[in-house]
């Protein structure tokens, strides 16, 4: 019985360990925009647009000074010119310009120092700091980035014990009860609203052809995601994935957008289009299952 165990627990491992590391398209670092076609990680989104949360993102170095000097006022840009308090500046300033602009995770001004080689948000900051002294105290730009290669990460070590094949087991079973599983079908829940009547009344209807929906192509068991593959979208635009002009997820209502003139917010809208696949986590919301694929 023991051995018996022993080699089921190894043979579903292996299951696992392929289902997790057959490819880096879990783990990777990809180009996100342009899509194209190219996978890439939900998470990453947010490194392409303009806006996150409705709050403007530097897109370089010279655009976070311009912004930071937006958004001081006088008295505060008086102190800093005078202050020799470096270390105040860093746990203040410099925790807001991380906190807001996003250089823990995932916006465009974070890929843009770990594209010049810096990798920590301390650092970030503290460059954007330096720098902003500089102007304010009419000292030369100092900072020489140069374009380094991003290195991708190193992937994890699983431990295949009992915990892990219990917690594997769990998720791949409640994956499945609400259909989540390879090559079914999912229909989108447009989590940023609506952005048309018919856009709302062609997701009410079951019926409708241009419902947008699409294919699970893959599954993360372990860390419930899922690598989905729209088939189909009301709009020729594709599904909208991602609004950082919204602070919060409007949830299923309507969203007034000019999405065939286009503005200046258009930067902060993602789209994914018919063909295109993203691993979506399922606690994103975007996607409900509705059955398996005949």
């Amino acid at each position: 019985m023991e051995t018996l165990k022993r080699f089921l627990w190894s043979l579903l491992a292996v299951v696992a360990g392929g289902m997790l590391f057959h490819s880096e398209n879990l783990y990777g670092q990809y180009r996100i925009a342009p899509i194209n076609g190219v996978i890439y990680k939900f998470e990453d989104v947010h490194s392409v647009v303009a806006k996150v949360g409705g709050r403007y993102i530097p897109a370089d170095l010279e655009d976070a000074i311009k912004e930071l000097d937006k958004e001081l006022d006088a008295k505060q840009k008086k102190f800093l010119r005078d202050s020799a308090q470096f270390v105040d500046l860093h746990f203040g300033l410099g925790m807001w310009i991380r906190n807001n602009w996003g250089l823990w995770g995932h916006s465009r001004l974070q890929k843009y120092f770990l594209k010049h080689g810096s990798w920590d948000a301390d650092d970030m900051s503290s460059i954007i700091i330096d720098e902003y002294l500089n102007y304010l105290q009419g000292k030369p730009y100092e900072t020489k980035l140069e374009e380094a290669p991003v290195a991708k990460p190193k992937y994890e070590n699983y431990n295949f014990n009992d915990a892990f094949i219990d917690n594997l087991s769990k998720n791949r079973k409640e994956m499945l009860e609400a259909g989540f599983g390879a090559n079914r079908k999912v229909r989108f829940t447009f989590p940023y609203g609506y952005s048309s009547m018919e856009e709302a009344n062609a997701y009410k209807d079951s019926t409708n052809v241009k419902a947008p929906e699409g294919f699970i192509r893959d599954v993360d068991y372990l860390n419930k995601r899922i690598l989905v593959e729209v088939k189909q979208s009301y709009l020729p635009q594709g599904v909208i994935i991602y609004d950082g002009n919204l602070k919060e997820m409007p949830g299923k209502v309507y969203v007034k957008r000019n999405l065939e003139e286009g503005s200046e917010d258009m930067e902060s809208i993602v789209f994914m289009k018919k063909g295109e696949r993203i691993w979506f986590p399922l606690k994103a919301g975007h996607w409900e299952g509705v059955g398996k694929i005949h």
